[in-house]
């Protein structure tokens, strides 16, 4: 468990092998330590899910209801499988508060993994939104979402998403309308 700055920064987990080369005895002490601390970090919803006891998933469980949205989102990344439903919510709910370097990339990713109706609802309205300072995020996720790019670091209409940052203008609107156009979607 333990890490450094660069394993920090790099996005790196604990050590899960160690987890599976705990005796019974070494698996309940690091279940005691990790439950209350599930909603810390998502090294330790990894943990408690590679360690996979029923103590262990009630934990993932408590913390898909945590209330900052982006670890919750994280929650749903493990234990067993959400519904469509709670995917759709987790999601929202990070979106409606992710901002560039906190929590955006993950949610975007979840998003797209997961287009529901709602989902692709909150993009436009953050795409459509000039105070938002994610809709070049949120339109290049649409274009994976509906296939016209590849995937949301495709930077093929990058001049688009590039006119949708900032305050409202003529361009920026026209931009919006453009994309629209682009994938077939009016509000």
């Amino acid at each position: 468990m333990e890490i450094g700055y660069e394993q920090w920064h790099d996005g790196i987990g604990y050590d899960l092998e160690a987890i599976d080369r705990l005796t019974d005895a070494e698996k309940g002490e690091v279940e005691r330590m990790l439950v209350p601390r599930a909603a810390n970090d998502w090294r330790d919803i990894e943990a408690l899910d590679r360690l996979g006891t029923p103590a262990a998933i009630q934990a993932i469980f408590r913390v898909r209801q945590a209330p900052e949205a982006q670890i919750r989102l994280r929650a749903h990344q493990y234990g067993p499988e959400p519904s469509p439903r709670q995917w759709e919510q987790a999601i929202v709910a990070a979106l409606e508060t992710a901002e560039v370097y906190t929590g955006l990339t993950q949610a975007l990713s979840c998003a797209i993994g997961h287009p529901s109706e709602a989902v692709l609802e909150i993009l436009w309205r953050k795409v459509r939104d000039p105070n938002s300072g994610v809709a070049y995020h949120c339109a290049a996720a649409l274009c994976s979402i509906k296939g016209v790019q590849d995937s949301e670091y495709d930077d093929t209409h990058r001049k688009l998403f590039l006119r949708l940052i900032g305050p409202e203008t003529a361009d920026r609107t026209h931009a919006v309308q453009e994309l629209e156009t682009l994938l077939g979607d009016r509000p």
